[in-house]
């Protein structure tokens, strides 16, 4: 997985949803569309875009991205 796939998923996210909370489906879509539709590779890329902390846990089944995150959540 290269940096540049990573950050085309990113941005295809960004275009899904400007707000920046995405549900399961968002992601899958955005990662099947940059990446492939292997069901290995989508659950390696979720995994990796959480452990690079690009994406984190909002609550309600939900992600946001890193970017969105309010002195709040911290």
């Amino acid at each position: 997985m290269t940096i540049d796939k990573l950050k085309r998923v990113m941005w295809r996210l960004k275009e899904i949803n400007p707000a920046g909370l995405y549900s399961d489906k968002n992601i899958r879509l955005a990662i099947m569309e940059e990446c492939g539709t292997d069901e290995r590779t989508i659950k390696a890329t979720i995994n990796k875009l959480l452990e690079l902390k690009l994406l984190v846990k909002a609550g309600f089944g939900m992600l946001k991205d890193n970017e969105t995150l309010t002195q709040k959540d911290v």
